[in-house]
C-alpha cells in the first residue's frame, strides 16, 4: 500500500486533532470515522485508508511487505504505534479472541487429556479440528457397544 511521506501540512494539523491520548493505558485513540469494526478511518488521495497504518508508517516506516499490523492493546481505535506490531495474518488472527484463535492456544482436551504428541488426531470430521486419541476411541467403543458393532481396532491415525 505504502503512504507518501510527502502528505500535506493540513492533513496532518487534522490527523494529530483526531488523536486522543488515553492516560491510564498509554493508547492514542482515534476520534475521527470508524468502520464498522472500530477501525479508524483516514481520507487519504481519494481513498479511505486505516489511520492506525497511516500513523504507523509516518512515525515508523513502511509495514514491510506480507504483513499486517497487529494491536497488541486489542484497541481497534487505538494508532499509537509502540502498540502495533507488523506480523503475519496467521499470527495476527490466532492472537485474537475468535474461536479458532481460542482453540488453536488450547493445549489438553475438555476431559484434561493432552492435545499433542501420539494423543492428537487431526479430525477430518471437523475440518482441521484436532481431537483427543482417548476421548475419540472411548467415544467410538461406546457407539460401536450401541449399535452392537464387534469393535475392530482403535483408531490409529
Amino acid at each position: 500500500m505504502g503512504i507518501s511521506m510527502r502528505s500535506p501540512p493540513w492533513l496532518e494539523a487534522n490527523i494529530e486533532a483526531k488523536i486522543e491520548p488515553e492516560p491510564n493505558t498509554g493508547c492514542w485513540l482515534w476520534t475521527g470515522t470508524l468502520n464498522g469494526r472500530g477501525y479508524g478511518l483516514i481520507k487519504f488521495d481519494g481513498r479511505n485508508i486505516y489511520a492506525h497504518r497511516y500513523v504507523f508508517e509516518r512515525l515508523v516506516g513502511p509495514i514491510p511487505p506480507g504483513l499486517e499490523l497487529d494491536h497488541l492493546c486489542k484497541v481497534h481505535c487505538c494508532v499509537n504505534p509502540t502498540h502495533l506490531e507488523p506480523t503475519t495474518h496467521r499470527e495476527n488472527c490466532l492472537r485474537g479472541v475468535s474461536f479458532s484463535a481460542i482453540n488453536a492456544r488450547k493445549t489438553t482436551c475438555h476431559n484434561g487429556h493432552p492435545l499433542s504428541g501420539d494423543n492428537l488426531v487431526q479430525s477430518a470430521l471437523r475440518r482441521g479440528g484436532r481431537t483427543c486419541r482417548i476421548c475419540w476411541n472411548a467415544y467410538y467403543r461406546e457407539w460401536l457397544r450401541r449399535k452392537r458393532i464387534q469393535p475392530r481396532h482403535d483408531i490409529k491415525t
